[in-house]
């Protein structure tokens, strides 16, 4: 003080109070699943040359949870304090989190015309955590609506697929096509007689939808003849609309015209006596043919007929005759039945054994014998233990030609009476011998066959001519 005071001094305090500090934070985003920014602030209201650096220490922090529907997320103070200088005024903020982007691409699809549309599939990326295609998406790809080849292809787009609302999609889509379905139509084969209407024409379609209605019309390609057969049989379909939606193959088949066959009336086989031989002779003189279309020119040539009975023995026969040709400009267009006639081989008539040399027995006697029931024979006697020759002759019927081929003797049977009664009689030989010209022979006049008579008296005994046709003859014999 000046010199008119003194100063009685009593001190005191002088006291620093903080600052404030006003700190506010700033809004921040992310992309759901990437890393958080950094929780950042603006400060203001530094003292001297005080810094942030110099007097904040620690950091904000957010509230937690990754997902987007539960941002925003609070930005708090949290551990971020001032040095004794100041005090803070914070204000806080938010963290908003954003969908995240799922790439999905539609995977390119195709199916055959007709089947069951295929599954509509597609690639997706971008999923973030353990998060996976089934617990993110939803709802399935849709394709334009189309059915036909030449429609498609078909645009698959998004359709109901949806994400959940961490993601939004970005969507690439692709096309379905459809390809032709393969399908045939295959005439069936067919033939005709010539001369006749044509069948109707038919065929098998495979593959094609039933619903599309295909039907096939079948024709042939022009021609009457036999020669000039086969002829191609192929399809042509309808409707056009829907055959694009098909890969087609179109089979063909043969047509063929097959010869007529033809008959001949009119053709005779002419009957004979037994000879033993199959030949036969034909009389074609009024043969004609039947069944020849109208108009057409055809002859029968009859140059070469010929036929032969089925068997040379006895009887009655269908006889084939052969060689018959056909003739004529259309010829070709026809078969030849081979015609059968009726025809027979006859027997001979045998008149009987001549008697051996020296036997008073006349012929006409001998016919009786032949003629008698074998419960009251004839006897003839002879010497046993001789050689008797036994003599016959036959003839093709009564007042008939003689015949005198050797080979119409079949067999000479020799059987054994022991009781001299007819009917009860046992084979001695399987036969007697028929060939060798000293055995068994015709000598101009009369057959002779040479009989070693059994030796002893008393003996009875039955010889059977058998003739080839099956005729048979017996006489009787006693020994003496």
């Amino acid at each position: 003080a000046n010199s008119n005071y003194t100063i009685a001094f009593t001190g005191n305090t002088l006291e620093i109070t903080p600052a404030t500090l006003t700190v506010t934070a700033n809004h921040q985003t992310k992309i759901y699943g990437s890393a958080d920014p950094a929780l950042t602030y603006i400060a203001s209201g530094f003292q001297f040359s005080d810094t942030e650096a110099s007097v904040l220490t620690g950091m904000l922090t957010r509230a937690p949870g990754e997902t987007v529907s539960g941002s925003p997320y609070a930005i708090s103070q949290g551990s971020l304090a001032a040095n004794s200088n100041y005090t803070i005024a914070f204000t806080g903020n938010t963290l908003e989190i954003t969908p995240a982007t799922l790439t999905v691409t539609a995977n390119h699809q195709t199916k055959i015309y007709g089947s069951a549309d295929p599954a509509l599939t597609y690639v997706a990326s971008g999923f973030q955590f353990s998060d996976t295609e089934g617990s993110v998406l939803t709802g399935m790809l849709t394709r334009a609506v189309g059915e036909t080849v030449a429609g498609s292809p078909y645009a698959i787009s998004q359709g109901s697929l949806a994400a959940n609302s961490n993601y939004t999609i970005a969507f690439s889509g692709n096309t379905l096509v459809i390809t032709p379905k393969s399908a045939s139509v295959t005439p069936n084969v067919t033939s005709k007689v010539y001369g006749s209407a044509d069948p109707a024409l038919t065929g098998t379609l495979s593959g094609f939808l039933a619903a599309d209605g295909v039907t096939a019309a079948y024709s042939r390609t022009a021609g009457e003849t036999v020669g000039g057969s086969p002829y191609t049989i192929s399809a042509a379909l309808s409707p056009a609309g829907v055959l694009s939606n098909y890969t087609i193959t179109y089979n063909t088949a043969n047509f063929t015209i097959t010869a007529k066959p033809l008959t001949v009336s009119g053709a005779v086989v002419n009957s004979k006596p037994y000879d033993g031989f199959t030949s036969a002779t034909v009389d074609m003189t009024g043969a004609a043919l039947v069944g020849v279309v109208s108009g057409d020119s055809v002859t029968l040539i009859t140059a070469g007929a010929s036929a032969s009975f089925p068997s040379s023995d006895v009887g009655a026969y269908s006889v084939t005759i052969l060689g018959l040709t056909l003739g004529g400009a259309d010829a070709g267009n026809y078969s030849l039945t081979n015609p059968i006639a009726s025809a027979s081989i006859t027997a001979w008539n045998i008149v009987g054994f001549l008697q051996p040399v020296g036997n008073p027995n006349t012929y006409a006697t001998f016919k009786q014998n032949l003629a008698t029931a074998q419960s009251n024979p004839i006897w003839n006697t002879i010497k046993g233990g001789q050689t008797v020759p036994l003599k016959f002759q036959v003839f093709t019927g009564p007042g008939g030609t003689e015949l005198t081929d050797v080979r119409i003797v079949k067999n000479f049977l020799l059987w054994s009476m022991s009781s001299c009664t007819p009917g009860v009689e046992t084979p001695v030989d399987t036969t007697l011998a028929t060939t060798g010209a000293t055995v068994f022979r015709y000598d101009g006049t009369q057959f002779i066959q040479n009989w070693q008579t059994p030796k002893g008296a008393g003996k009875c005994y039955k010889v059977t001519l058998e003739t080839e046709d099956g005729s048979q003859l017996s006489a009787y014999f006693k020994t003496k």
